[in-house]
């Protein structure tokens, strides 16, 4: 087992890489854009190596981690925003990429059909709604740890959520959703 990090000692190296593949493709399913998930990865791992984010157990690892990638992601995404007076959500949320998929093939149809057919739904619903419907669904957060990492109370992470599901069966079809 390897050493507990200086400013974090709660952690260990080896908690971080148990949970690096699926951080990664989260903030990969943001920002699509290899360079920056790699830029927020670097910056969430600063900020815990020196201190800056601490945990302090009063959620799992992971959640915890989530949130410190989210807020991270946030903050640069309001930098970028704040450079260029041509930013707009589309920059930020594009298709999602077929190298990486941020959502697993639903069984029933041809995942590329389908996934294409999920990933046109999702554009109808909020930024918001979709968080929680990846941290949720894709991610297997709860809902209360959902509220954690997006830093929002948990009666607006379950009307979200519900919404979402309201929307998605809408454009999916019922017996799709």
């Amino acid at each position: 087992m390897c050493d507990p990090i200086a400013n974090n000692p709660q952690i260990r190296p080896e908690h971080l890489q148990a949970v690096h593949d699926d951080l990664w493709r989260w903030v990969q399913s943001h920002t699509h854009d290899r360079s920056q998930t790699d830029d927020v990865i670097q910056d969430v791992y600063v900020l815990i190596l020196e201190g800056r984010a601490r945990f302090r157990e009063d959620s799992t690892l992971k959640t915890w981690l989530f949130g410190v990638a989210y807020n991270v992601w946030r903050d640069t995404r309001r930098r970028h925003a704040r450079r260029s007076s041509q930013a707009t959500d589309t920059t930020v949320l594009h298709k999602i990429s077929d190298e990486e998929p941020a959502y697993p093939d639903p069984a029933g149809r041809d995942g590329e059909d389908r996934r294409a057919d999920i990933d046109r739904a999702l554009q109808h619903l909020s930024l918001r709604q979709r968080e929680i419907l990846t941290l949720s669904i894709y991610r297997d957060f709860t809902l209360e740890e959902c509220a954690r990492i997006l830093g929002i109370r948990l009666g607006s992470v379950r009307t979200h959520f519900h919404r979402a599901k309201q929307a998605l069966r809408k454009h999916l079809g019922e017996h799709d959703a």
